[in-house]
């Protein structure tokens, strides 16, 4: 294929065609699908770094706002009029802006008033989306709540109406009482990371269960429901398999569902009671998670995790088990509480998968 035309221009078109390599009719390689999926890959990554700048820009935007505008209140006692000329003429000289609007205004004040000189929180802030920040100053009011949803939102990636029920649900006061021997079991940094990750209850309406079932249906319904549970769990957690096979002193034993935690580097090893916890259940998950340290494990890896979730328990009877334990154990419960439409609905759709992995914030009111 000639690279000059007849009229001595250059043939761009026939110039790229020979720099590939590649002719129209060529058959696709192999290896294609596989290049693909990295450009596809590399595409969402930047996006989605680009989507964590916006955010964090705005959020630094709105703190200076807030700063100027609760300046003024103060000292020169502005009030709403003049709030609404700010709307209007930040509006006017930059058409189509959101953002912007007198309510919202209003939240920037608010938000710099609670922020100011809390340095965790002020550090939080700028790591998730301004509705999610403004959701959790107008509806929790308790410091260390605030930060435990503002680090869930960051780290488990919810969307707004996600965090919405959870605040609803109390999921921060469910995490705290969640029952563990992690203190005893594993060092400083491992218990900071893992503190808020599991809670003392949850709700098995997620995945679909609305009464009393048997260990394996409730099993079969998780993992009908894998990519539900995962949203809820967070993005860290990834899916490692269902009745996962070990062998201990020549006996086939199997971990009703297994997951990995990238950050941690361990296993998660659950285990599904359709009963009250019993000191047994104990026993036979630490037999598990030695046999997965063991066997399955990497060098490089951290001891693997269990955690129980049962029908009901009770609490001091579970803290007895607990000091007992050597190894990394939880015990929650479960419900089958139904979710309301409202925030049924976003389980798993389209749009709530999507914020869970990107954290974004689509509300500009």
């Amino acid at each position: 294929m000639p690279l000059i035309s007849g009229k001595g221009s250059f043939d761009k078109n026939a110039y790229l065609i020979e720099s590939l390599g590649v002719m129209s009719d060529s058959p696709i390689p192999s290896e294609y699908p596989q290049f693909i999926e990295q450009i596809k890959s590399n595409v969402r990554l930047a996006r989605l770094n680009s989507l964590k700048v916006i955010n964090q820009e705005t959020v630094n935007l709105y703190w200076k706002v807030g700063n100027m505008l609760a300046d003024k209140v103060v000292q020169q006692g502005w009030g709403n009029s003049i709030v609404v000329k700010i709307s209007q003429d930040i509006q006017t000289e930059f058409p189509g802006i959101r953002g912007f609007s007198t309510s919202n205004l209003w939240r920037m004040k608010a938000f710099y008033e609670e922020i100011e000189g809390n340095e965790k929180l002020a550090a939080a802030t700028r790591e998730i989306g301004w509705t999610h920040n403004y959701t959790i100053l107008e509806k929790v009011k308790d410091s260390a709540g605030r930060k435990f949803y503002m680090d869930m939102c960051r780290d488990k990636g919810w969307s707004v109406p996600t965090l919405i029920q959870k605040i609803k649900d109390d999921d921060f006061g469910k995490s705290q009482l969640f029952q563990s021997n992690f203190n005893q079991t594993l060092d400083t940094d491992r218990v900071a990371q893992l503190r808020w990750q599991f809670r003392d209850e949850y709700n098995l309406s997620l995945v679909g269960l609305r009464e009393e079932v048997l260990e394996k249906e409730m099993e079969e319904a998780i993992v009908r429901n894998i990519v539900k549970l995962l949203v809820d769990m967070g993005r860290d957690f990834t899916f490692a398999g269902r009745q996962y096979r070990l062998e201990i002193a020549g006996d086939e034993v199997f971990i009703d569902l297994l997951f990995y935690h990238r950050r941690l580097r361990c296993f998660v090893a659950v285990e599904l009671k359709a009963t009250e916890f019993d000191f047994r259940d104990m026993g036979q998950i630490q037999g598990y998670l030695q046999a997965l340290d063991e066997q399955v494990c990497l060098e490089d890896e951290n001891p693997s995790i269990g955690i129980i979730i049962c029908r009901n328990k009770n609490r001091t009877k579970v803290e007895y088990a607990l000091r007992a334990n050597t190894k990394p154990v939880g015990v929650a419960t479960y419900t089958f509480n139904e979710l309301p439409e409202t925030f049924s609905k976003y389980l798993p759709s389209e749009q709530d998968l999507q914020q869970s992995l990107t954290g974004g914030d689509n509300t500009d009111e």
